[in-house]
């Protein structure tokens, strides 16, 4: 799965249930072995701020970089 252009818009509405969402599917790709590859021009500090929620934006952090090639 490809995600291109990752906080080309930020997430807006229900910032909560968007965030939680993106973190499902990181998740299910975690859970199943299966690749995701995201681009963004979102440097590491900057998740919380664009996620809006820090219980998923740390959620999806460890997620994302636990398997992380740079």
């Amino acid at each position: 799965m490809l995600i291109d252009e990752m906080g080309h818009n930020r997430l807006e509405l229900q910032v909560i249930k968007e965030a939680y969402l993106l973190f499902k599917v990181i998740d299910e790709r975690y859970k199943q072995n299966k690749s995701l590859i995201f681009t963004t021009n979102i440097e590491e500090a900057g998740w919380p701020e664009f996620l809006g929620d820090p219980i998923s934006t740390a959620a999806i952090m460890d997620r994302v970089s636990f398997t992380t090639l740079s």
